[in-house]
């Protein structure tokens, strides 16, 4: 069960992020959001979520590059991050960036999602 576990979406499309924000408090989670990468890498020091799931296309920090930098934070070397995007990734950037695992947006359906999302929570 994901109730009590702490979630941080970032996204800077304003109706995904609350479409899915919404689902996710369903769920019983915590969820905090954030617009732009900068955004997410403050909101995820302070509150150091469960897991992290980021859009690539962001301003200021794409979700790649908020992937990297995130990962230098001693709580968050083995916290799951998603990488969920509406574009094709470059693999090499994706790999590059290390996250736990990346979904383009519409080929899952929630319940994978969700499903994917409670496996990496049980690790």
């Amino acid at each position: 069960m994901l109730t009590g576990k702490k979630i941080l979406f970032a996204d800077d499309d304003e109706a995904f992020l609350a479409m899915y924000s919404r689902l996710m408090e369903k769920n019983e989670m915590k969820v905090f959001v954030a617009h732009d990468g900068e955004e997410a890498l403050k909101v995820a020091d302070a509150e150091h979520p469960d897991i992290i799931i980021l859009d690539i296309g962001m301003p200021k920090k794409d979700g790649l590059q908020t992937t990297q930098e995130m990962r230098k934070f001693d709580w968050a070397k083995k916290t799951p991050i998603i990488i969920l995007t509406g574009k094709q990734p470059e693999l090499d950037k994706v790999a590059e960036a290390s996250p736990t695992y990346y979904f383009l947006k519409g080929n899952k359906s929630f319940e994978e999602f969700i499903s994917t999302v409670q496996d990496l929570l049980r690790d």
